[in-house]
Formats: structure tokens, sequence, C-alpha cells
């Protein structure tokens, strides 16, 4: 297991270092959780960045449940306050970590959208936390806020540039690659059966 990486990842949480857990993904990253349900590439690193501007005095604690050298799943809790606030806001969370070339290429979160709700979003999430318009509202809206973060700090062709390629198998292991060809030839026949325009123009003319 990539037990140091981990390690690393939470001392820059715990330090609100938006730079530092950046750097722990890989460019090709994959992250996702009931707030963020998709994020991919550069986006990740900004996810971390903007819960590192928009909070204070983190305080964290974590368990390593398990892994190997691909993957690790960890338990951990969270406390911090909104930056400009009072607001204590408090989070338990399960994360499952998938690690490539040194770095992490995949991470899923889980918690309690509703009990993080009633911390974070105050009366509107103690009443309606539990509804999913809320948590798809509250997701556009951290979404918005992430993108002009970006937006702000680099133009939109560096802060989310192409991602690279990383082979499959660092996402499924036990999917081999099939070619197009393999995987529809009744297509793939019936494009090499079918003559070209140039062809029958020249059939025609023949003719």
């Amino acid at each position: 297991m990539s037990e140091a990486l981990v390690h690393r990842w939470f001392d820059a949480l715990a330090r609100l270092d938006g730079e530092a857990l950046a750097a722990c993904y890989h460019p090709s990253a994959s992250f996702s959780d009931p707030l963020f349900p998709d994020l991919r590439g550069a986006r990740v690193g900004w996810r971390w960045r903007l819960l590192a501007r928009g909070a204070t005095d983190m305080r964290v604690s974590y368990d390593i449940l398990g892994g190997d050298e691909r993957k690790a799943r960890v338990r951990w809790r969270a406390r911090w306050r909104l930056a400009g606030s009072d607001r204590a806001v408090a989070n338990e969370v399960e994360s499952t970590f998938t690690f490539w070339d040194g770095r992490i290429v995949r991470q899923v979160d889980a918690f309690d959208f509703w009990r993080w709700s009633r911390s974070s979003l105050g009366p509107a999430g103690w009443l309606l936390g539990w509804i999913p318009a809320l948590r798809r509202a509250a997701g556009r809206r951290a979404l918005q806020q992430l993108d002009r973060l970006a937006a702000s700090a680099a133009p939109r062709e560096a802060a989310f540039p192409a991602e690279p390629h990383v082979p499959a198998e660092a996402h499924v292991p036990a999917e081999a690659h099939v070619p197009a060809e393999a995987a529809f030839p009744a297509e793939a026949a019936v494009q090499a059966a079918r003559p070209s325009v140039a062809a029958q123009d020249e059939e025609g003319r023949a003719r």
C-alpha cells in the first residue's frame, strides 16, 4: 500500500495546504463524492484548493482500514470553520484511494450528505438536506465556485489542460483493451463491404 502517500495527503489536509493536496494527484485523476460526483483531471486538485481557501482551524484524524500497493481504504473525521464566519463544520468520510505511478489516480469519498449539510449549509441543510434537489443545487454552486477559483488563477486552457493518457489497467485492471472492430464486428463488416463513392463512379463510367 502507498502508505506514505496517504499520510502525505492527510498531513496536507490538516495544514489546509491546497497546493500540496493537488500535487498528490495524477494529472488524469478522477474524484467523486456526494457534493462533486464527477471531477476529472485538474479539477480534482482545484476541489482541494477550494476547501483550503474556504476553511480555517482544520482538525483531522484518520484510520487506514486496509489496502495494498494499488489501493487504500481510509476512514477519517474532519472539523473546521468556514473562513470569515464562526460556523463550525464536521464530516465523517470513508475514502477509497487508487494509486498509479506514485500518485492518486482515483478517489471515491462516501459520507452522509444530510449530516454534513446540517453544519455546512445551516438551516437549509437542517430542513432540506435530505432532498436530492438540494444536493444537486449545492453541487452546482460548489462547482461554479471551483471553476471561478481556477479561472482566477490561470486561463481556462491552463487550468484544465487536456488529460494525458493513462493505461486502462490503472482504472479497471481486469479488463483488457478490445479493438473497436472486435467489439462491433457487424458494423466493421458492413463498412468493409460497402463500395466507396469513387468506386461507384468508376463502375458507372465503365458501363
